[in-house]
């Protein structure tokens, strides 16, 4: 919701074009036409509109015609005595509170050839917002007037029509009834948009733009304005949680695509693709947003913040479990991503996460320690040992993965880091632990507990190794802890031990007697499944994903990724690695097999949900090594 108190109420703004400026309240109304003429012939044009559309009303004969096959809107003959005014109604509605991005997304349609309404009072002049449905005095002139405004669309043979007021979330009964009033309108080809924007950042967003010249701090706005306001609102059944309820059962779900701000921030090329295969239509357009103004919105006063916090936190809540249960379009992001923001705080963490995959590697060798290593010879910093604790905890640790160390909280495990911001030795701070994979959700909860600018520039590097050669390398790291422990009957190692000979089981042996009666020992090699859930809660963009494979016959390439993601040319060399050796045949057509399935999901995943730039784009399909048969 809008920032109002403290607006000037009298002061006349002009409509919003297809420019990037910040939203502002647009009234075009036949109200202030009758406030504003100054001349007879003002008046004269306004008692024959009048004219006109009561002929309108008392003799009003509602023709659908579908221009073409009819994909798009819903032409109406309106026909009032002798008068005849021919109108359309727009097909596409932009819904939202305002600074959620209702303009933004507006002007790119209109830059991509969408029309807009016509002012009443002008041939020339169009605008984005006709506030019909949410100005009383608007909706009282009826279906034939609203329709007329676009009437110049028919002519112009634009493919979308559009209304982009934003505060038209708030009156889906009202639209509903007009659309409903013509018949045909309410069939799928209506489509609505509804943008979502995390609300602090939101009303923050809409306090620096609409009050530069304000003596009044943000945290006495929000105290002595904007809460109270909020309550009021939601008293009377005006948020966007009861309201969205509502446009879900006047229309089909399917109608209706919930798009993030977060989204259209972050990851633009992934919001404009859902925009575009929504509304069936290739956009050429500019999609421009606010970047500087978005960048503000985020640095939220901390008295602001607290309070924020505890007026939207369940809303927000209410809002995922909504769109959870009812959902959308299939180009729709399911479930809905929430709200990334965190607290404030001087807890700092890494910003540099190696998610694995565990056993990436080959020759017993990690992918993931290599990289660590490299970033580490690029001045990364790296985790501090505690009393008695082993010096591999520096570069893995086991933080996320240990439910002992989780347990110990934030604050501990930003401890191990602390001495890499006091001493501003490097922009890159790294946990390396490869075991992270399986634990998105503890790694989110986390970091929602950490400051905002943490959670901004956190990155995940996760390497995938083709997954038989993955549960290979599983097999011989369990065989090297076999053969070098004295107790053989006890260890993590004991299922490639055959219970009768107390000898470690050869590979196959161990795929046929262990890996096929314990499938749960094989979910971590089904990659697509976790990456789906991490990309549920972070950000695309926020990962690098990495080939194994790729390390393996060209570490160069790999290398540069690493620089680019980082945005830090790194020095040294990864080396090269060397091949691990064959894999029994009989053994990898069983899990070759038992994997295919799950491999095509990835590859069909990774490509509908495309990385960075620098990712390899598509993901190249594993190769299986080859070879004699072995009996290891």
């Amino acid at each position: 919701m809008a920032i109002r108190s403290i607006q000037n109420s009298k002061t006349s703004k002009p409509p919003i074009t297809t420019t990037n400026k910040p939203q502002q309240s647009t009234h075009h109304t036949m109200l202030q036409h009758f406030k504003n003429f100054k001349s007879l012939s003002n008046i004269i044009v306004i008692l024959i509109s009048l004219h006109i559309l009561y002929m309108s009303f008392t003799n009003l004969s509602v023709v659908p015609r579908l221009r073409g096959s009819g994909e798009y809107g819903e032409y109406l003959s309106m026909i009032g005595g002798n008068a005849r005014v021919d109108g359309i109604l727009p097909n596409v509605l932009v819904v939202g509170e305002r600074g959620s991005g209702v303009d933004l997304v507006t002007n790119w349609l209109v830059s991509s050839g969408g029309c807009t309404a016509q002012s009443p009072d002008s041939n020339t002049t169009s605008s984005a917002e006709t506030n019909f449905f949410n100005n009383p005095s608007l909706h009282q002139l009826g279906c034939a007037f609203y329709s007329n405004l676009f009437k110049q669309c028919k002519e112009s043979n634009a493919s979308l029509i559009l209304d982009g007021t934003p505060e038209t979330l708030f009156n889906p009964t009202r639209v509903y009834n007009t659309y409903k009033s013509v018949p045909g309108a309410l069939d799928s080809s209506l489509k609505i948009v509804v943008m979502l924007r995390e609300p602090m950042s939101r009303e923050f967003y809409l306090f620096n733009q609409q009050n530069k010249s304000s003596s009044m701090e943000f945290e006495e706005y929000v105290k002595d304005v904007l809460k109270p306001h909020v309550l009021k609102m939601r008293s009377s059944g005006q948020d966007a949680v009861q309201q969205l309820t509502i446009w879900a059962k006047k229309f089909k779900r399917s109608q209706m695509l919930v798009l993030s701000y977060d989204e259209l921030e972050f990851n633009r090329g992934r919001f404009a693709w859902r925009l575009k295969k929504f509304l069936g239509s290739n956009l050429n357009g500019d999609l421009i947003t606010d970047e500087e103004g978005d960048a503000l919105a985020r640095k939220i006063p901390d008295g602001a913040y607290d309070m924020l916090d505890g007026l939207y936190w369940g809303k927000n809540m209410e809002l995922y479990h909504f769109l959870h249960e009812k959902r959308g379009p299939h180009m729709e992001h399911v479930p809905f991503q929430e709200f990334e923001y965190g607290m404030n705080g001087d807890v700092l963490l890494p910003n540099v996460l190696l998610l694995g995959a565990q056993f990436s590697g080959v020759s017993l060798v990690s992918i993931c320690a290599c990289i660590t290593d490299l970033l580490i010879q690029n001045k990364a910093c790296r985790a501090t040992v505690f009393n008695r604790e082993t010096y591999s905890i520096t570069k893995e640790p086991h933080f996320f993965d240990k439910l002992d160390q989780y347990n110990k909280g934030m604050e501990f495990y930003a401890r191990r880091y602390k001495h890499c911001y006091l001493d501003k030795m490097t922009d890159i701070v790294i946990d390396g632990t490869p075991n992270y994979l399986t634990y998105p959700e503890r790694v989110k909860e986390l970091y929602n507990k950490a400051p905002r600018e943490t959670l901004a520039k956190l990155k995940f590097i996760i390497v995938l190794r083709e997954p038989v050669g993955r549960e290979r390398q599983v097999y011989w790291t369990k065989k090297a802890a076999y053969d070098q422990a004295k107790d053989k009957k006890n260890g993590w190692f004991q299922d490639i031990v055959n219970r009768e000979s107390g000898e470690a089981m050869s590979f196959l042996q161990y795929v046929n007697t262990t890996l096929l009666n314990q499938p749960d020992l094989l979910t971590e090699s089904m990659y697509v499944d976790h990456l789906s859930k991490w990309f549920q809660l972070f950000r695309r963009h926020h990962f690098l994903i990495l080939s194994s494979d790729e390390l393996v016959n060209n570490p160069n390439s790999v290398q540069s990724r690493l620089g680019k993601f980082l945005g830090k040319e790194l020095s040294g060399s990864l080396g090269k690695l060397g091949d691990d050796g064959n894999v029994d045949p009989r053994a990898k057509a069983v899990l070759s097999e038992w994997f295919r399935e799950k491999n095509e999901e990835l590859y069909k995943f990774l490509a509908d949900n495309p990385g960075a730039e620098m990712e390899q784009n598509p993901f190249p399909r594993f190769g299986v090594s080859s070879g004699a048969a072995a009996s290891v």
